[in-house]
């Protein structure tokens, strides 16, 4: 369990430093997601987003390395 939470946690890190530089409107689209949820992701307010929500971001940044 420790070692799920801790890959969560480092793949969140990593998403919410990749999309520093990106253009979240375009990144929502790609991905699916509502961009206010792409955006609170890249600004912390959102610290826990769901494991999909961070599955699909991962997979679109990192070309499918993820947490599950």
């Amino acid at each position: 369990m420790k070692e799920m939470r801790r890959a969560y946690e480092d793949t969140l890190r990593q998403v919410v430093a990749a999309l520093a530089d990106r253009n979240l409107s375009k990144v929502s689209r790609i991905v699916g997601l509502h961009e206010n949820t792409v955006r609170a992701i890249a600004s912390g307010k959102n610290t826990k987003p769901a494991l999909e929500t961070l599955d699909k971001l991962a997979d679109h940044l990192f070309g499918g390395r993820h947490v599950s």
